[in-house]
């Protein structure tokens, strides 16, 4: 749970019957004006608070802050890599801003018989979000810093699923989803469908669930379009601008020969 920089009171039992709860991030360097009874029944005791440094001191000091787990700085950045591949997925438990890593952010979203990608142009992830990474080039270790910002993006039917956590992905998701991983496979970059037995997913990236219809009966989802074989084309990267984009979401300002992606269409210039 994330707790904004701008909040300075919290009422009384905002925060009842969180049970679940392990960690809290609150950006506030002031210690909030708290209600002693706001986490009643949430098991403080249990759970992690991360604070900005310089508050941690004010934090242990103050009711009921004093009564979490462990208080302890906020990390100001974590680190991401994109591989050769040119794919990566991401999530982690506080915004975070890639305006400034030469990364691209993505969401997905469900269209019809397809799943899409969407640009996230501001860059930023919001807390507990999965989203797909893209870099041309191979790209290691860049800090992606906090933000407080608010996110212009729509993430509301995203299919990306993150976690915090090493987490074993069933194959069955919510109601008739299907799971799939991102991998370098046999079939090459690109999502796979989860096992029965479960795949393995590392902390901080994501997976991809959805139940469009034609993409559920596909072990493999690929993001070239150019329907070369059947399993592919059904992941497109499709910006709404009247740009012109390649196969990889990259825009193209003088389009020569070849297939684009123009307002979520494929566009063939000859």
């Amino acid at each position: 749970m994330s707790i904004g920089s701008n909040i300075s009171i919290i009422g009384t039992k905002a925060f009842k019957n969180c049970g679940e709860l392990s960690d809290v991030y609150c950006y506030a360097e002031d210690v909030p004006t708290t209600s002693s009874d706001a986490f009643d029944s949430s098991y403080p005791e249990y759970i992690t608070l991360h604070v900005p440094e310089s508050s941690i001191d004010a934090y242990k000091d103050a009711t009921p802050w004093s009564n979490f787990l462990d208080v302890v700085a906020l990390s100001p950045s974590i680190n991401v890599s994109v591989t050769s591949a040119k794919y990566a997925t991401f999530c982690d438990a506080v915004s975070r801003d890639f305006s400034a890593s030469g990364i691209t952010v993505y969401s997905a979203r469900a269209n019809d018989n397809s799943v899409s990608f969407y640009e996230v142009t501001d860059g930023i992830v919001p807390p507990n979000t999965g989203v797909v990474l893209y870099s041309a080039t191979e790209i290691n270790n860049v800090a992606i810093p906090l933000t407080t910002a608010s996110s212009t993006h729509d993430y509301s039917s995203n299919e990306m699923i993150g976690v915090n956590v090493g987490t074993t992905v069933a194959l069955d998701g919510v109601g008739a989803k299907k799971n799939y991983i991102l991998a370098n496979g046999g079939s090459g970059v690109g999502f796979y469908k989860a096992k029965a037995a479960g795949a393995k997913l590392a902390a901080h990236k994501a997976y991809l669930s959805t139940a469009t219809a034609a993409a559920t009966a596909r072990e493999f989802l690929g993001f070239d379009d150019s329907e070369t074989t059947a399993l592919e084309s059904i992941i497109k990267t499709q910006k709404a601008d009247g740009q012109y984009y390649n196969l990889n979401g990259q825009r193209v300002a003088q389009p020569t020969k070849g297939l684009y992606i123009v307002n979520g269409k494929k566009v063939i210039i000859k």
